[in-house]
């Protein structure tokens, strides 16, 4: 699988850091914080990425969840599959409320299906399909599993709908799963097409 994934985690990072803390006092200082973040993960600098994790959760900036998922993502950015999953197990999913276990489930979910490790993306999206409400992300995680892991092309109809209505990196999404579908069927000149247009989108910030 290949999904330009540092891009999906830069905009994971953004909109669970300024969602979280967009009504806090300190929010000039979290902004300029994450913007120094971003700029680390862009630049793969990850030992400054590290520093600026621990010296902004020390000075109150970084609740604990969120710290420990930005470690996440430069884990991930890195591909160390083995700090990866040790956060993972620290951060223990399980515990976690709702919100907090879906960002979790679903940024893991996304790195081992684009490991090619289907076997632990499924768990993940069992963790996923586990969840009471976050109705698209299970179904947009249930239609990229069946059309990388199970070679299937099911979904095609619903996801060019979805892809309709979507713009950006969120239609670049749509146009990965749509391309793959279209490998699936043979059709290798749709699926060119549908790649070269998710590549573009994906990069869009």
């Amino acid at each position: 699988m290949n999904i330009p994934l540092l891009v999906t985690i830069l905009l994971a990072l953004l909109f669970i850091s300024v969602d979280a803390w967009k009504a806090r006092k300190r929010k000039k200082q979290t902004n300029e914080a994450l913007s120094e973040l971003t700029k680390a993960l862009l630049k793969k600098d990850f030992a400054t990425y590290e520093s600026l994790i621990d010296k902004n959760e020390n000075l109150g900036l970084f609740p604990r969840f969120n710290a420990s998922y930005m470690r996440l993502e430069g884990a991930i950015a890195k591909d160390d599959e083995r700090r990866a999953s040790k956060i993972l197990r620290e951060m223990n999913v399980s515990s976690l409320v709702e919100r907090q276990r879906a960002a979790a489930a679903n940024l893991a979910f996304s790195y081992y299906m684009n490991r090619d490790d289907y076997p632990t993306a499924k768990t993940w999206l069992e963790v996923i399909e586990a969840l009471k409400g976050s109705d698209a992300l299970k179904t947009r995680s249930a239609w990229l599993y069946d059309a990388y892991a199970e070679h299937g092309d099911a979904h095609l109809d619903e996801v060019l709908a979805a892809m309709e209505k979507a713009t950006g990196p969120e239609r670049g999404y749509y146009e990965n799963i749509a391309a793959q579908i279209y490998r699936n069927r043979g059709e290798a000149e749709k699926a060119e097409g549908y790649d070269r247009a998710a590549r573009e989108h994906l990069q869009q910030r």
